[in-house]
């Protein structure tokens, strides 16, 4: 089985510096919210990018945050049921 998209999460100090920089490498943004988030991509690949947390606690926090934000993206969206 081939793999044929990937999917890679960087911390960063500099969102918007960090945004150009992979633009200027051919990669074009997803989706952005605020400071909190970024996912470029390109064929094969989304990069996402975190600000680069200063401490443990908000590291922790950081990524607890993108799965959770992953999953309710790839998550169906509920039906109501009478």
């Amino acid at each position: 089985m081939a793999i044929k998209d990937s999917n890679v999460t960087i911390m960063v100090k500099d969102m918007d510096a960090s945004i150009s920089f992979y633009e200027s490498i051919g990669l074009v943004i997803k989706q952005r919210w605020a400071n909190h988030y970024a996912q470029l991509t390109a064929p094969g690949i989304t990069i996402g990018l975190h600000p680069l947390a200063d401490s443990v606690e908000q590291l922790v926090r950081a990524v607890f945050q993108s799965v959770l934000l992953q999953t309710i993206l790839k998550k169906p969206p509920a039906t109501c049921k009478n």
